[in-house]
């Protein structure tokens, strides 16, 4: 048996309020029912009178089936049904399965209770921290190359920067050899 064909109790509910439906309306809306309400009628013009029964049979039948509908959908009613199917059919399956253990609750001690509630929020924290972890670990590598970036900029204004100063010291080398020639040609146009 597929878990696909274990999925009935949504269908049958809703051939269970259909029947009912069907039922209350032919019981309540008889013929009979309104020859008696309204005699005068009935006698002078029962065609019509028969036609305005079939037409409010009709309009409760449609507008109470579209009503049941909208309450099926607002209430997901169809959506817990098959997980209800689904929840039977797993536990059938696994009454069923020899090598399944069954777990009666009622049988448990409080020992077996909250371990397995803490084996649970143990197993959601270890997911979390393992989110946690592969998260850091990308913003890690990211911080890394960011650095990365930021040592060879460094890297490369600190060369500039050495540059300038070799530059800057041949110049006032340059400028002291200078200074000397001209105190040395002032010196001679002095004497």
């Amino acid at each position: 048996m597929s878990l696909e064909s274990t999925k009935v109790r949504y269908e049958r509910l809703k051939l269970v309020a259909n029947k009912a439906l069907d039922q209350s309306i032919n019981e309540s809306l008889t013929n009979q029912n309104i020859i008696l309400c309204f005699p005068n009628l009935s006698t002078t013009n029962l065609d019509v009178l028969l036609s305005i029964v079939s037409q409010l049979q009709s309009f409760w039948l449609n507008t109470s089936l579209d009503e049941f509908e909208l309450i099926y959908k607002e209430k997901l009613i169809q959506e817990k049904l098959n997980e209800l199917d689904e929840i039977i059919y797993d536990a059938q399956f696994r009454r069923n399965d020899p090598n399944e253990k069954p777990d009666f609750v009622d049988e448990l001690t409080p020992l077996e209770i909250i371990d397995s509630n803490i084996m649970s929020d143990s197993t959601d924290i270890l997911n979390n921290l393992r989110s946690i972890h592969e998260r850091l670990q990308l913003e890690n590598k990211d911080l890394t190359e960011e650095l990365k970036d930021l040592v060879s900029l460094s890297n490369d204004k600190k060369q500039s920067i050495v540059s300038n100063i070799e530059q800057l010291q041949k110049d006032v080398k340059l400028i002291d050899s200078t200074d000397l020639q001209i105190d040395r040609l002032l010196n001679l146009l002095n004497e």
